[in-house]
């Protein structure tokens, strides 16, 4: 198996009918051909057949949840009646909606799964300390914008330790701290490391105090909302209902109608009350 990338988005769309058993014998040997020189989607498969047997052994990840306006649909309306009718009937039929219609409920658990734990990562231009000239908050910038998470906290992380009050060293150690913490299976995300997002939530605690330092001083209500943006959506990823309420409703309070995230705020609030 020597292949690092993929461009088969035929045998990738397979792979959880394969998975289940559920392919005709022709499909079922491309599949098997292509997995023998493939390394992504051998890897791939492993993970999807984590994946379905995690659900199959976890049926209350398909508890229906409130999700913000716009992210629901018609899946996750119609196993909300199910699940409310008789949650137990439910939950028994997992294993026949794995086998009868996998793409389906992989696409709901999907949903739901990156509705709890997603966040779309700020880009590079909202840092607020560009002009910094530390080697280390540079290379953390680098490595943050690059994705690469655990090598931007090392860096931000070794800044700290000299300048432990700036706020971008601290709210964007907090995000990497969130990105680490989230477990995945066949790229879902399934389940929190509550130690790391605990170290995520405390930087970013941190970096509320200081922007509300720094919004005293310059008036820029901007740092302030971004901590408090994220750090309710923290919040809201470890099922801490009472502290990201706190924060959306504090969010929706600054006096700034250009505020980017309102309406999501607004409709987050609404799924936790």
């Amino acid at each position: 198996m020597n292949a690092k990338f993929c461009n088969n988005n035929k045998i990738e769309k397979l792979l959880y009918d394969y998975s289940l058993g559920r392919l005709d014998e022709s499909e079922e040997l491309s599949v098997e051909q292509h997995l023998a020189d493939c390394n992504k989607c051998h890897k791939k498969l492993a993970e999807i057949s984590r994946f379905t047997r995690w659900v199959k052994e976890n049926p209350d990840v398909l508890a229906p949840r409130n999700t913000p306006a716009g992210q629901g649909n018609v899946v996750q309306g119609w196993w909300g009646r199910t699940w409310t009718w008789h949650r137990g009937m439910a939950a028994a039929a997992v294993i026949l909606a794995m086998v009868s219609g996998p793409s389906l409920l992989v696409s709901y658990v999907a949903e739901v799964q990156k509705a709890r734990f997603g966040f779309e990562v700020p880009k590079i231009d909202m840092l607020k300390g560009l002009g910094e000239n530390s080697l280390d908050f540079q290379s953390g910038v680098v490595a943050f914008q690059e994705k690469n998470y655990r090598q931007a906290l090392a860096h931000f992380s070794t800044y700290l330790k000299h300048s432990p009050d700036n706020f971008d060293a601290n709210f964007f150690s907090g995000l990497c701290y969130l990105e680490m913490s989230k477990q995945n299976l066949a790229g879902i995300p399934y389940k929190l490391d509550h130690e790391q997002a605990s170290q995520g939530i405390r930087h970013l605690e941190k970096a509320r105090q200081i922007a509300a330092e720094l919004q005293v001083k310059i008036g820029n209500v901007r740092y302030y909302a971004d901590s408090l943006y994220f750090l309710g959506k923290a919040y809201f990823m470890i099922g801490d209902s009472s502290h990201a309420r706190q924060c959306f409703q504090s969010y929706l309070k600054i006096d700034e109608p250009l505020l980017p995230h309102r309406e999501e705020v607004q409709s987050l609030l609404t799924s936790i009350r």
